[in-house]
């Protein structure tokens, strides 16, 4: 399996939790799929869970985190278009967003992450 070095300075650690793959499982998602960012947003969401008592679901997840494509903007002969190219990371449904404590991952990766 792919596994880009930039998602070990984001916070994967192996071996993996049974989350990590329920919610990949559960967003039709491959982990090469997932940009840096997501890996916080999974192990913050996690560490939460277990600390009030209750172990993380990928069900619980998906009422607070909806997955989204990253999308690139292309000239095309028919004019500007913008395409999605395949990093996956997560965002809080707009209605969530009082519910979540800080952002838990950087904004900007360096551009060439993936090629690590």
């Amino acid at each position: 399996m792919l596994v880009f070095a930039a998602f070990f300075a984001a916070g994967l650690r192996l071996p993996c939790d049974d989350f990590l793959p329920s919610v990949l499982e559960m967003y039709e998602v491959k982990l090469p799929q997932l940009s840096p960012s997501a890996f916080p947003k999974l192990a913050v969401f996690a560490w939460m869970c277990r600390t009030c008592g209750f172990a993380p679901t990928a069900e619980l997840f998906a009422v607070l985190f909806t997955a989204c494509a990253t999308t690139k903007d292309v000239s095309t002969p028919a004019g500007p278009k913008k395409t999605v190219f395949g990093c996956v990371s997560f965002m809080l449904w707009p209605e969530c967003s009082d519910a979540w404590p800080v952002p838990a991952s950087m904004a900007k990766w360096n551009r060439n992450w993936m090629q690590k």
